[in-house]
Formats: structure tokens, sequence, C-alpha cells
């Protein structure tokens, strides 16, 4: 590709990636977990399209209007008798819901340069961590690693006691941590497979609610999936979103004979079959007119789609177009285009 002869400014190529809508905040905080077995001892196939799945095929904690989160997740939806079963762990300790990622990386040096010449992984590691407020019976399982399926809460029972053989079983868990920032801001992290990893100490003070300090899990492969994790978004705000990679993209315009261009633009990814019209500028802060969008229709590869416009004028420096796609009464349209300059014919 050869070295343009001209350039945008920096509000024209630089400001257009900035999007403030994605910057993210767990105002709100959850986790959900429950055991990776049923009560059949199977694993819970998170692929399976029985549980609620997404548009990569794995389980998805929101609705199908990708605004809300699901009612029939916990273990006391729909009365008890038809849900997913998972258990909510309650409050938690002020920015304790985390995930510890680490990489480890062989490098290979050499005797004749002072760098590295290949770095190769030889560990790949993520924990899963809460630090519980609540004395719920449901922490206290999880602290002595005792089983969850087949268990109803029983928190308040009169006569309560809990025991603890000599030795814990190793139990495998499933795991969601939500962060909500606004109802227009939905994001989750499901975790398929996570085994017990450190339990923090348990304090009997005045200062710290007592429970143990934090609960940490490993995450570990799950053959069902194939996945070891995945995100899911959703809400108003990041439904939006689909639109802001079209409407903050500068048009990529190459000039072709024939008097026409190619328009290259992200796909606008929350219309369907959208109609696309281009709008072209003369002279910078001149008017707008509209253009011409030759057939066929516009190509579609990779997220990326083709459009071709026609009816330019021989040899005619343009200041720069615009592209504005438009499906069941939305429209969304690009930024200006850098000058370009249409063939002689």
């Amino acid at each position: 590709m050869a070295l343009p002869s001209t350039g945008g400014s920096t509000v024209q190529v630089i400001q257009p990636g900035w999007d403030p809508l994605k910057v993210r905040y767990g105002q709100i905080v959850a986790v959900f977990i429950r055991d990776y077995l049923d009560t059949n001892g199977q694993p819970r196939n998170l692929s399976d399209p029985a549980c609620g799945v997404g548009i990569q095929g794995v389980f998805t904690p929101f609705a199908a209007d990708n605004l809300t989160v699901r009612e029939d997740l916990l273990w006391s939806a729909n009365g008890g008798t038809s849900n997913q079963g998972w258990f909510n762990v309650g409050l938690t300790k002020e920015d304790s819901v985390q995930v510890d990622s680490t990489q480890t990386v062989q490098q290979t040096p050499t005797g004749q340069t002072l760098r590295s010449v290949r770095n190769v992984y030889t560990k790949l590691e993520d924990k899963v961590m809460f630090s519980p407020l609540e004395n719920s019976n449901l922490i206290k399982r999880l602290r002595w690693n005792l089983p969850l399926t087949g268990w109803t809460p029983d928190d308040g029972v009169p006569g309560y006691q809990l025991l603890r053989g000599e030795t814990d079983v190793f139990y495998e868990r499933q795991v969601i941590q939500f962060l909500i920032d606004t109802d227009n801001q939905l994001l989750a992290e499901v975790y398929p497979r996570v085994g017990p990893d450190k339990t923090g100490k348990v304090e009997f003070g005045r200062k710290t609610p007592y429970g143990p300090e934090s609960i940490g899990y490993d995450v570990l492969p799950d053959p069902y999936t194939g996945q070891s994790m995945w995100i899911c978004e959703a809400g108003a705000t990041w439904n939006s979103e689909a639109d802001s990679l079209f409407e903050t993209t500068v048009p990529a315009v190459t000039p072709i004979t024939g008097l026409k261009a190619t328009v290259l633009v992200p796909t606008p990814a929350a219309l369907t079959s959208p109609t696309y019209t281009v709008s072209l500028q003369s002279t910078a802060g001149g008017s707008w007119s509209a253009g011409t969008v030759t057939t066929p229709s516009p190509s579609n590869s990779n997220g990326w789609t083709t459009v071709t416009i026609g009816s330019l004028s021989a040899s005619t420096a343009y200041n720069a177009l615009k592209i504005t796609a438009t499906a069941s009464g939305e429209s969304v349209t690009t930024p200006p285009s850098a000058p370009f300059t249409s063939t002689s014919s």
C-alpha cells in the first residue's frame, strides 16, 4: 500500500476512535454459583440449548431481549420447580469481586543477542475471588467445600448444625460474576468449571464480619463447551454501541474508473438489511448534497461493508463524503471522510 500524499486532522482521524460509552464501572456486582455436577452426577453442559444459549452457542444469564437479566436463574425461581439452580452469594466486601490472571512465559536467550528470540507460554492461570459479608449457610458450605446440588438453603432452622468431616471433598463449581453499571450496562463473566483454591482466614472480631476473609477458585478447562470462560454483555447502552462503530469510523474512499468510488465502512450490526445513501461535500465548510449509490447492493465481508457510489464529476476534488445506513426507521451516519479526487473518466 502506497503512502498517502496527505492525511486528516487529529479531529478527523484520532478523535472518532474515542467512545466514552465503553468505560465500565461495577457500581453493583453480584456472584452466582452452583455445582458443576447436577443431581445425577453429570456435568452441567453450558452449551446445551436447553440451558438458554446466546449467539455463540453457550449459556447467557441475559434474556432474549438483551436488555434484562433472566428471572429463571436462581434456585428459588418459579417456586423452585423450574429454574437453573444458581445461588446468589449475597453481599460482598467492597471491591472484592475480582479475577486475577497470570501468564507465565519461557524466554529464549541466545549468545548473539541481548533480547529473547522467542517466547512461549508455560502457564496460564486465572482465579475468581470474592469476599463475602453475609453469614449465610451458603457461605459456610463454600468455606468447607460442601455440595450445593440437592441442598436447599436452611438459614434459621432451629437447632441448626453443620458438620465438617475429617477430609474435605473436592467439589467443582460454576460461577457467574455480574458487573452492573446501571441497568443499561450489563456485563457478566461466566466460568463453566472452577475448582476450589484458597479460602481466607475467618475473623472473630469486632471490626470484621464473621466469615471467611475471601473465597477463591481456579479456572479449569470445560470439555463440554471447550471454553475456560466467556463474557456476556447486554443493556440498552450496550445495544446502541453496535451503531457507534459505524458512527465513529472514518470511511475509506477509493476512486475507481467509471466516475465511481468504493467506500469501506463498518457493517452496522444493529440494523437488519439496511439501505445506504451518500452525501458529498465539494469544499471545506460547504453544503452537503445527495450522491448516488450504484447497484449491485453493497457487499459485506468480515464486519465491513463496501458501498459503491457513482455519478461523480471527472477529475474533481471532493472535500468529504458521508454514508448513511437506514433500516426500520433508524438511521446512522459515518463521520466525514478524508478529501479525495475522482478519476478522469
